[in-house]
């Protein structure tokens, strides 16, 4: 047998060994193939974080109005996120690690501004999706003036000053707020203008009827005296132009014998027998006001979820009490001394009275 011949065997007993384990890889890589083209079509449709999971943005919130707000007017189109424990004031949240990487996740972080989130600069936080719902009234900032002085239990004494927390508190900056969001919602997510349009006139209209109802009781009983146990009414104070001495008294806490004494020598300059309270305080506070002829008149600020409803019935629940509470028992009138004692002098632990930042013009 030639040599050449003999070459051309051996190549075609070589290939006859190869053919099939050839045909084995073909087979093989088509299948991966395909299982991976299926599997991202998986991904596509049902993995979290995906395209279709991403449609639907979510919005970090941090307080109950923001809450409402962006519920009334987002539907069904976005998440609402309030990453808040129920039984903390977010005025005092300090936001957790997880706390944090919620709001960091959101597409859009919604926040009161006004010095209310005082943990903000503490955050890193993508400042291009914030939201401040309170930066278009800056000049009608509340600030404090002087210091706030309190106890809390075991840890002493605390100093509190600066600006005023509660803007949604008057009923004209609400509907600010809640108008700032509803324009951001349309600028970014102009896909779902008609919806939000909608939405937000219905929104409105209910903010407004809620105005309507405390404009009829601050008409019934203009330029009175009245006591509070904190001092978060600053703006209600604002708006309904009634005279408003603060303490700083817990519902869960006793008030001690010095606090009973100073808040006795205030109110020979003001005499008001109404206190407003953030809730039911202990029946041992409510003995010593009652012994002083003082009625409680609980109007919840409503910074957190209410235990029932919403916030806005929880508005319109703290407007119908102060009605009663009002028509039961008329003030005094405000004889524009705010804040003094007999002698002239300011009260020594108190909120002096508020002032806005800037000019009020409009209002």
């Amino acid at each position: 047998m030639s040599s050449d011949r003999r070459k051309v065997e051996r190549t075609t007993a070589r290939a006859r060994f190869f053919q099939p384990a050839l045909l084995a890889v073909a087979i093989g890589v088509s299948t991966l193939a395909m299982a991976a083209g299926c599997s991202r079509g998986v991904d596509r449709a049902e993995a979290p974080g995906g395209p279709s999971s991403s449609a639907r943005p979510t919005i970090a919130v941090t307080n109950a109005a923001l809450e409402y707000f962006a519920r009334r007017l987002a539907g069904d189109f976005a998440r609402i996120e309030f990453p808040l424990p129920p039984d903390v004031d977010p005025a005092y949240w300090k936001p957790s690690d997880e706390g944090v990487r919620s709001l960091q996740a959101a597409e859009l972080i919604v926040i009161n501004g006004a010095g209310y989130e005082h943990w903000l600069d503490k955050v890193t936080l993508p400042r291009a999706r914030i939201v401040d719902t309170s930066a278009g009234f800056r000049d009608q900032w509340i600030r404090l003036q002087g210091v706030i002085k309190h106890r809390h239990g075991p840890s002493g004494e605390h100093v509190h000053a600066g600006l005023a927390v509660g803007t949604w508190l008057d009923p004209d900056l609400a509907i600010r707020q809640a108008e700032s969001l509803y324009r951001e919602l349309v600028r970014r997510y102009g896909a779902h203008q008609r919806e939000l349009d909608a939405h937000w006139k219905q929104l409105e209209s209910d903010l407004r009827r809620w105005r309507h109802e405390l404009d009829a009781v601050r008409r019934a009983h203009p330029k009175i005296e009245l006591w509070a146990s904190h001092p978060v009414y600053a703006y209600l104070a604002e708006w309904t132009g009634w005279h408003v001495e603060s303490v700083h008294w817990e519902p869960h806490e006793m008030p001690d014998d010095a606090s009973w004494a100073e808040f006795d020598r205030r109110r020979r300059a003001h005499p008001a027998s109404i206190m407003l309270w953030e809730d039911q305080p202990m029946a041992p506070t409510r003995k010593g006001l009652d012994q002083r002829g003082v009625t409680v008149v609980v109007v919840r600020p409503c910074g957190n979820r209410p235990a029932d409803g919403d916030w806005l019935s929880e508005m319109r629940a703290n407007t119908k009490r102060l009605n009663e509470a009002l028509h039961a028992s008329p003030q005094p009138k405000s004889n524009g001394s705010a804040g003094t004692a007999p002698d002239g002098t300011a009260p020594a632990s108190s909120q002096s009275v508020p002032k806005r930042t800037n000019s009020t013009a409009g209002r």
